[in-house]
């Protein structure tokens, strides 16, 4: 029972870690179109190379291969990519990695969304399962629940209300604390001036 109650105070209290507010503040300043703030933070940085890498490959996913490739060459600059020898970036088209993750974010409204996006557009529903999160978020060096953080900032700076509503339920699936996202939400709003309304309305519903 003790263990229980420090697991649920662990959950509802963690706070942001300096790795996940300077993943933030990177995503948010290529949403704001205000890159060159971002080397000063890349500079302070104290994590594997390999996981700024991962971080702007995730980038490519909401801001598009321009924003990814802007980042690989301030981590050039910077000297902070891996060196081929270290570090590939290989793709797996692995669909069952694809669907575990993508399981874990969405919960039982996976099948669903699958359904919903088959709908929309024959094969869309493939296409996310494979290629977004079988290629690109089931990788390792950023956590479900970094990625999650980096997404909500993103939406939210964006205006992308419906999806964020699924990411926002999607951070808290994968472990973000409510005091951690509330902390994530204060940071856009002191920060950037990012209005964070929708997602605190959404993150006091769901807590």
């Amino acid at each position: 029972m003790k263990g229980e109650s420090i697991a649920l105070f662990y959950f509802f209290y963690r706070p942001m870690t300096k790795r996940e507010k300077s993943f933030i503040l990177i995503a948010s300043l290529y949403a704001l179109n205000r890159r060159n703030e971002v080397p000063a933070i890349l500079h302070r940085m104290k994590v594997p190379h390999r996981h700024l890498v991962e971080l702007f490959l995730h980038l490519s996913l909401l801001l598009g291969f321009p924003a990814m490739l802007d980042g690989y060459e301030k981590l050039s600059s910077l000297n902070l990519l891996p060196r081929s020898s270290q570090h590939r970036l290989a793709f797996h088209n692995n669909r069952t990695r694809g669907l575990r993750a993508l399981r874990r974010v969405y919960g039982s409204q996976t099948d669903k969304l699958l359904s919903s996006l088959e709908a929309m557009f024959p094969g869309l529903s493939t296409m996310i399962v494979e290629d977004v999160y079988g290629k690109v978020i089931a990788r390792r060096g950023l956590t479900l629940r970094e990625r999650e953080l980096v997404n909500i900032a993103v939406l939210t700076i964006q205006g992308l209300n419906r999806q964020l509503h699924s990411h926002v339920r999607g951070a808290i699936r994968v472990g973000v604390s409510p005091t951690t996202l509330r902390s994530a939400l204060r940071l856009l709003g002191k920060r950037f001036r990012v209005r964070t309304r929708v997602a605190e309305e959404l993150l006091s519903q769901l807590t």
